[in-house]
């Protein structure tokens, strides 16, 4: 069962590395180990988590968070897609800081 409460079932395209946006920036996150990850908040929204937190005051993390947050807003419909046809599942980020499945 999907967010929506659809059942499975991808039209077309059923692999997250069949969407160029999503392999982009999922290379762009594993590029380098900066504690930078999605995952998704209880409403099913899809977050950039950066762990720790992320601030001007370090100018390289601060450059990739935006970066990966450019990158992630131009995947956020596909990304959505998988989840929605359970193609992907991301980690439910707690509101404390700790992340679940």
């Amino acid at each position: 069962m999907t967010r929506d409460g659809q059942a499975p079932g991808c039209t077309g395209q059923t692999h997250w590395r069949d969407f160029p946006a999503v392999v982009a920036l999922s290379e762009f996150l594993r590029s380098k180990p900066m504690g930078i990850s999605l995952a998704r908040d209880p409403h099913w929204r899809i977050i950039l988590r950066a762990r720790p937190g992320v601030t001007p005051e370090e100018p390289e993390r601060w450059e990739f968070y935006r970066q990966a947050l450019a990158l992630a807003e131009t995947a956020l419909p596909d990304l959505y897609e998988l989840m929605d046809h359970g193609r992907m599942g991301l980690p439910l980020a707690d509101p404390h800081g700790n992340q679940r499945r």
